[in-house]
């Protein structure tokens, strides 16, 4: 924000979503174009597109997480994604193999494999599961509309498909109320581990109350 102030730019903060929609993400591209600030593409693959309307516009673009596949931009953000599913991973297979659950499948509910920042989730915790021995999966479902009730149905389904599922990776957590949820509706509570990445207050009280 200050170097951003030192080199001649005003800073309006703008926060909004494009519900990882592509029609609302033209949309927004548009508005942003207008206003010269920069909206959020919904996964890397279409970030080239809105960075080359920002080259035309003459806009400096900073890249968050999400990445891109090719373009120009001053500076890309991003958290260590492999490293911290990495590390649910292996709390995850340390609590199963406490309960004596590494025969069982786990289930993964991700973010769009089409980002970087979902690919470097899935690899992560797939690598940690796999130097744990614990190889066997339910199933992977990616997120659209990134809500609760889609992780809910999804978990439901690999719940109805999979009686032997132990655990479930939810990459991002809010969805995953969903997915608690769904465990708890189908009576299966106490028989699998859910683990999430985030750590949002909400998922973790529910977590806690059992």
């Amino acid at each position: 924000m200050a170097e951003a102030k030192k080199a001649g730019y005003t800073i309006r903060r703008s926060i909004r979503t494009q519900r990882r929609d592509a029609t609302q993400e033209r949309a927004g591209r548009d508005r942003a174009r207008r206003r010269r600030h920069r909206d959020s593409p919904t996964d890397s693959s279409t970030a080239p597109s809105v960075l080359q309307l920002a080259a035309r516009a003459k806009i400096p673009v900073v890249v968050a997480d999400i990445g891109t596949n090719s373009g120009d931009y001053v500076s890309f953000i991003i958290s260590d994604n492999y490293q911290g599913a990495h590390g649910v991973g292996e709390a995850l297979a340390a609590a199963l193999k406490d309960k004596g659950w590494t025969d069982g499948s786990i289930g993964l509910i991700t973010i769009s494999q089409a980002r970087k920042n979902g690919q470097a989730r899935t690899a992560g915790f797939r690598d940690a599961m796999k130097a744990a021995g614990i190889t066997k999966e339910a199933g992977l479902q990616q997120m659209q509309s990134y809500t609760a009730d889609e992780t809910f149905k999804f978990t439901q389904d690999m719940l109805t498909a999979n009686p032997n599922m132990k655990g479930m990776f939810i990459q991002t957590d809010q969805p995953s109320l969903g997915a608690l949820r769904a465990i708890k509706a189908g009576h299966r509570d106490g028989t699998l581990l859910v683990a999430a990445f985030d750590r949002h207050s909400g998922v973790r009280r529910s977590s806690e109350e059992g």
